[in-house]
């Protein structure tokens, strides 16, 4: 009751025209100018940031596996639509499909393990918990990180721990984790709850420069040039207020 009548108050009051804000993405950014009050010069985008760990950068050496790392096992994270498609996937090509390489846990662990063992999915491999050291070492090995959400997402870290290993990723179409991918340089979005679209989206991931995908994530998301960003965002500010 209280945040309603904040909200109301703040509204009638035009407090939000007032304030400077930064966004982690467009999606975000696109959604706070819904808000009338709020002008577009107003908003800035400056995404996060992951330290460039010393993780060798695999080109050609991959493996034959796409991986679900660094997301609770649950609807939200679309966890059973992922298992389900896979299991298509395996149908139609067999054998030559990549392995679906699941790490984490979650209230649908059991649900994914009963899965596989109903259905006989030899393409799909549940690998249990990993510690957040090793996330990017598992990202660096694979062919495509793979985040098949339900929802908006804040912003997936394992997005940017992925291109800062040079691997591109495949994600739904909506919200932070569709305004993070740039099809056919950082990876493929899919159409939500689509199996033909995420299959399609799989089959074109070799497509992808890895090497490119590394620069991308040395030009907008490595230490550096957050610190930049951030500098010039509030050097505007300022001395819009001067």
């Amino acid at each position: 009751m209280f945040c309603a009548v904040n909200t109301i108050v703040h509204r009638m009051t035009r407090v939000y025209g007032k304030l400077n804000y930064i966004c982690l993405t467009e999606f975000n950014k696109n959604k706070l100018l819904e808000i009338n009050q709020i002008k577009p010069e107003k908003v800035f985008v400056k995404p996060n940031f992951v330290l460039n760990l010393d993780v060798p950068l695999c080109d050609r050496k991959r493996e034959n596996q796409i991986v679900f790392v660094g997301g609770r096992l649950d609807k939200l994270k679309g966890i059973d639509f992922l298992m389900e498609a896979w299991l298509e996937f395996e149908r139609r090509y067999g054998d030559s499909i990549p392995e679906l390489h699941i790490y984490g846990s979650g209230p649908m662990q059991e649900w994914c393990s009963k899965f596989i063992a109903e259905h006989d999915c030899t393409k799909i491999v549940m690998k249990g918990f990993v510690a957040n050291t090793e996330v990017r070492k598992i990202i660096a090995k694979s062919k495509a990180l793979v985040l098949p959400t339900q929802w908006y997402e804040g912003f997936p870290m394992t997005i940017v721990e992925a291109y800062s290993v040079g691997t591109p990723v495949v994600g739904t179409a909506m919200g932070n984790v569709g305004s993070l991918i740039e099809n056919g340089v950082t990876g493929y979005t899919f159409i939500l709850n689509n199996v033909e679209s995420l299959i399609k989206s799989i089959l074109k991931i070799d497509s992808i420069d890895n090497l490119e995908v590394k620069n991308m994530f040395e030009r907008m998301y490595s230490q550096n040039i957050n610190y930049q960003r951030l500098i010039e965002i509030y050097s505007k500010v300022v001395g819009r207020n001067i």
